[in-house]
């Protein structure tokens, strides 16, 4: 499984898909609100998501590759509108 951690100047995520949490038995809704939904890929904040979701690999035996990389401006990479994943139907609750 191949994964990407994005540094920023002030934090970083892991960039995980849903279809590799899916693969995996998890969803959006199994992490805080500390995470960010982006498309189809979740940004897994790196104190507290980022090592549950690698724990749940390492428990599986999943190996996993890291590629990182910085970005100097996540709003500006991404262009993020987030949606709050407490409440599902709630639309751009979070905005960077």
């Amino acid at each position: 499984m191949e994964l990407v951690f994005i540094d920023t100047p002030t934090h970083g995520y892991l960039k995980v898909s849903v279809s590799q949490l899916s693969e995996l038995g998890l969803s959006e809704y199994d992490f805080s609100g500390y995470s960010f939904k982006w498309k189809n890929y979740l940004l897994l904040e790196e104190d507290c998501d980022a090592p549950s979701l690698l724990r749940w690999i390492r428990a599986k035996h999943i190996s996993y590759k890291i590629i990182e990389t910085h970005v100097d401006d996540l709003n500006e990479h991404f262009r993020l509108r987030v949606y709050n994943n407490k409440e599902p139907n709630a639309k751009y609750v979070r905005v960077f």
